[in-house]
């Protein structure tokens, strides 16, 4: 029998008021219009910069407007040097808003990525539910606290049911979604997650025993130790390919030279096994290419899988840790293209579009906001929802130039 779903109890208000009582500094910052808020705090030893969701408003739904808050609070953490605490309870990016969601991460995804390479440290803290992208930068903090009642994934209990080719996961059941996505089953899967009481105080407390450890600064070497984690969860085999031999139209988005090509492919999403690949594969050859060239990543999935298994490894960490070795490649000084092909979209468009050197599109190529499949099964389709065109996508950020470049037109006088 199916059972009710726990209303939150805990709030990112009843967080930041525990502070603003131990050290009676609350300090409200200007980040502009939207859901978003952003505080600076303070424990008994150091300041940070809480950036905040409101699960009142659409589910804390995110979109252009709260991630130009949101980079708005990076940016001062950044100027001040200052640690950032995420007080997350959010439905993900705002699908509302179409492609322009796709842009909006992919925003968010290159600020977060660069801020972690800087030094910036990040933490997490789930206060009721994190999916879609959010859990990926989520996934991108140095940790996560979680709660037993909390529930983190890529994909909701929806689209992980209608994904589910054993008919075995139910949506409505709350003991078998705890038990894929709850906060306890994350945390016995992931060294990055920590699942705690939900009470004020002992979320404080973890906050403030993070603000006491060493910075963890992503590097090449701490990537690789990362993967090796990772890849001791994974079960399923890999649907990723490198062309050995890239043709001519296998040079570099921007022209950077026949550098190799990677192709990340699947009808049915994107997969935390390939991820992981695509990864390892990027981490391992970036060091013996020459300068002038680079990688090309080509892209045909209409976004990230919504399978169970996908999700009971907690594909958002897959997704993020792959958006970190592009991000560490990409500083390193390889360029790294993304360029769509067919389909794309979801948190694969963002994990790599964020932190990669540009982002080109076929001419026929679309982003997908929600996968045909997604569609299907929350049984939505409105204008916003359909797949953007390659001038969609232009014009509101979510790709750079189309691809192959058009040939000049000569003038005639």
């Amino acid at each position: 029998m199916a059972k009710t779903f726990p209303s939150p109890t805990l709030t990112a208000k009843t967080i930041v008021e525990y502070f603003s009582k131990e050290s009676s500094e609350l300090i409200g910052l200007e980040i502009g219009p939207g859901t978003a808020f952003a505080w600076i705090l303070q424990n008994s030893v150091e300041r940070f910069v809480a950036i905040v969701t409101d699960p009142q408003v659409e589910r804390g739904a995110v979109g252009l407007a709260e991630v130009a808050q949101m980079r708005a609070a990076l940016k001062l953490a950044q100027q001040q040097r200052l640690p950032v605490v995420w007080l997350l309870d959010t439905s993900g990016i705002r699908v509302t808003e179409g492609v322009a969601g796709i842009a909006a991460l992919r925003r968010l995804v290159q600020t977060v990525t660069r801020l972690r390479l800087d030094g910036i440290r990040m933490l997490a803290v789930n206060l009721g539910s994190v999916f879609g992208g959010m859990s990926m930068i989520a996934a991108l903090c140095e940790c996560c606290i979680v709660h037993e009642d909390a529930l983190m994934a890529v994909s909701g209990p929806r689209l992980i049911a209608a994904a589910d080719t054993n008919g075995v996961f139910e949506a409505a059941d709350l003991t078998i979604v705890r038990n894929l996505i709850g906060g306890r089953a994350r945390a016995e899967r992931s060294h990055n997650v920590l699942c705690v009481s939900a009470e004020d105080a002992v979320i404080a407390e973890q906050i403030g025993a993070w603000l006491g450890r060493a910075p963890l600064t992503p590097t090449s070497g701490s990537l690789l130790l990362s993967a090796g984690e990772l890849a001791s969860r994974l079960k399923a085999g890999t649907k990723f390919s490198e062309r050995e031999s890239p043709t001519a139209l296998g040079a570099t988005a921007s022209g950077r030279g026949s550098g190799p090509i990677f192709v990340l492919e699947n009808s049915l999403g994107v997969t935390a096994a390939s991820c992981l690949d695509l990864a390892d594969k990027v981490l391992a050859i970036a060091p013996t290419l020459p300068a002038s060239r680079g990688i090309t990543i080509q892209l045909d999935a209409p976004g990230h899988s919504s399978a169970p298994e996908d999700e009971a490894l907690h594909l958002g960490e897959y997704l993020a840790h792959l958006a970190l070795v592009i991000a560490v490649v990409v500083r390193s000084g390889t360029a790294i293209d993304v360029v769509v092909t067919g389909s794309g979209g979801g948190a694969i468009q963002g994990a790599l579009g964020g932190p990669a050197t540009t982002v080109a599109m076929y001419p026929e190529a679309v982003l997908h906001v929600l996968s045909p499949a997604a569609l299907a099964a929350l049984h939505k389709g409105a204008p916003r929802t359909e797949p953007a065109s390659l001038s969609e996508a232009l014009l509101c950020g979510a790709s750079d130039f189309q691809f192959p470049q058009p040939e000049p037109q000569d003038v005639v006088e």
